[in-house]
C-alpha cells in the first residue's frame, strides 16, 4: 500500500467490524442468471461509467456450463470463505488512534483478521463480497491526522445473462504504515532579537510573565525559556533586572515557574494589586478579556501594552480543553503574558497563535486572530508543587468592578519581560 506520510486523503472506507472480524457482505443468491463472472466483470466504476460495462450475451451451450458450475463453484467458494489474511496498520509514532469507518477500534499497532474474499473479486452470484470501502482515520494528539484507504473499486460484476449485478471493493494491502507529522499550528516562539550570524552564536529571545502575588515567583511559558543559558526578568515599573532559575515547570502545558535571585529587584509587595486565579467552569464564550504583555520585544518598548478581546472557544485547536480560544491580537512576545476577565481575575496565560506561515503553505489561508490562552487551572496545580505557594488575592477581590483603565494601572506593576540567550545548533 502506498506509504500516507503525505497529508491529505490517501485514498477510501469499509463494511466490516473489526472488532467483530465479521463482515456485512452482500450475499446474493437468486435463481435466475447464476454463472461465472465475464472477463469484463471488473470495470472500474470511476473513469469507466457503472452503465457501460461490457456484459456478455447468452453463449452457445449455456446451460451445461452453467451445471458444472454448480458442481465446482460452491465447494470452491466455502474454501475461500474459511481463509483469513491479517492486516496490520502501523504508525511513527506508534500509540495512534485508529478509527475505522468512524469507529474507534485500537491503537497502533493494530491487527485484524479479514475473510480472503475481501482481497477478491465475487466469482459467483452467490460468493461473499466486501460492499463498501474502507477508510481508517489514524490520529495522535499534537500529530496531523492522516486517512488511510485499504480498499479500491467501486467495481461492477454482472453475470452472463445481465440479470443480476454486484458493487463490491478490493482490499488492497495487508500491511500499512503511516508518518503522522507532529501539527506545527502555534507559533510559540517567542521575539527573537538578535538572530545568530551562525549556529554556535546565541540568539536572544524575549517574552512575557508576571510576578506572583507577595513572593519571588514569576509566570511565564516553558517555551520561552527553554534552552536559555541565563534568564534575565526585568521589571518596568521599578526600572531593575535580575537573574531567575526555574523553580518548577510543566512542559505538557507549556508552564514555568520562575524565581528571581533578588526579590527586591521586582519592587515592593505593597505596588502591586493582589489578583485572584478565575474559576474555568465561570468563562464563558463571548466574555471580554485583555492581556498585558511585550509584544515584538524591545521593537515596542519597555512598555507593557494592552490587547484585549473576547473568548471566542472554550476550547483550542482540535477541542484541545486545556486553552482558550481568543481573539485578542497578540505578536511574538506576548508569550506567557497573563489573561485577565473584567473583574481583574487570572483566566488564563496566553501561549500562542495559529502558525500562519504553516496553514498559507499548507493550506493556502493566513488566519486572522486565532490565539489561544492555557487556563489558570493547570496553573493552579504547578502551584501546588512549590515550597511555599503564594496566596492569590484577599478576602474580598478589589479589581471587581472597576473600570478596565483602573485594573491595568493597578496590574501593570505586576508584568515583568522575560528574555535570554539561546544557542541555536544546526547541522
Amino acid at each position: 500500500m502506498t506509504d500516507s506520510s503525505s497529508p491529505g486523503r490517501v485514498a477510501g472506507s469499509c463494511g466490516v467490524s473489526p472488532l467483530q472480524g465479521v463482515a456485512r457482505c452482500g450475499v446474493a443468491r437468486g435463481a435466475a442468471g447464476w454463472g461465472p463472472a465475464p472477463p469484463s466483470g471488473r470495470d472500474s466504476l470511476g473513469p469507466q461509467a457503472a452503465g457501460s460495462a461490457n456484459r456478455l450475451g447468452p453463449w452457445p451451450g449455456y446451460w451445461p456450463l452453467v451445471a458444472i458450475c454448480l458442481v465446482l463453484a460452491p465447494a470452491q467458494d466455502a474454501a475461500a470463505r474459511s481463509k483469513t489474511r491479517r492486516v496490520t496498520i502501523t504508525s511513527e509514532p506508534t500509540g495512534a488512534n485508529v478509527d475505522w469507518n468512524g469507529r474507534l477500534v485500537g491503537t497502533t499497532p493494530f491487527t485484524v483478521d479479514l475473510q480472503d474474499y475481501f482481497f477478491k473479486s465475487p466469482q459467483w452470484l452467490w460468493s461473499n463480497f466486501l460492499n463498501e470501502a474502507i477508510v481508517l482515520r489514524v490520529w495522535k494528539d499534537g500529530y496531523m491526522e492522516k486517512e488511510l484507504t485499504l480498499t479500491s473499486g467501486p467495481y461492477e460484476w454482472i453475470n452472463m445473462d445481465r440479470s443480476a449485478r454486484k458493487i463490491y471493493y478490493v482490499v488492497t494491502s495487508e500491511a500499512s504504515h503511516v508518518r503522522l507529522q507532529a501539527f506545527p499550528y502555534l507559533a510559540k516562539s517567542p521575539t527573537t532579537e538578535t538572530r545568530a550570524a551562525t549556529s554556535d552564536e546565541p540568539e536572544s529571545v524575549m517574552g512575557t510573565g508576571f510576578v506572583l502575588p507577595r513572593s519571588i515567583y514569576v509566570v511565564t511559558n516553558q517555551h520561552v525559556v527553554a534552552g536559555l543559558a541565563e534568564i534575565e526578568v526585568m521589571v518596568p515599573s521599578s526600572g531593575r533586572s535580575t537573574r531567575a532559575t526555574v523553580a518548577v515547570k510543566d512542559s505538557t502545558n507549556d508552564l514555568a515557574i520562575l524565581m528571581v535571585a533578588d526579590g527586591s529587584a521586582l519592587g515592593a509587595d505593597a505596588s502591586r494589586q493582589p489578583f485572584p486565579i478565575g474559576a474555568s467552569s465561570s468563562l464563558k464564550i463571548g466574555q471580554e478579556v485583555f492581556t498585558l504583555g511585550f509584544p515584538l520585544g524591545d521593537i515596542m518598548g519597555s512598555t507593557a501594552r494592552l490587547s484585549s478581546g473576547r473568548i471566542d472557544s472554550l476550547f483550542g485547536l482540535q477541542d484541545d480543553p486545556r486553552v482558550y480560544q481568543i481573539s485578542n491580537p497578540l505578536q511574538p512576545g506576548n508569550s506567557g503574558g497573563p489573561l485577565f476577565n473584567g473583574n481583574g481575575e487570572l483566566v488564563g496565560i496566553v501561549v500562542a497563535g495559529l502558525n500562519a506561515k504553516f496553514f498559507y503553505e499548507n493550506a493556502g489561508i493566513i488566519p486572522q486572530n486565532v490565539n489561544f490562552a492555557i487556563k489558570a487551572t493547570y496553573l493552579k496545580n504547578l502551584l501546588e508543587v512549590l515550597p511555599d505557594p503564594p496566596s492569590f488575592g484577599e478576602p474580598k477581590n478589589a479589581l471587581a468592578g472597576l473600570p478596565m483603565e483602573r485594573q491595568i494601572e493597578l496590574l501593570a506593576p505586576s508584568i515583568v519581560r522575560v528574555s535570554g540567550k539561546r544557542v541555536v545548533h544546526t547541522p
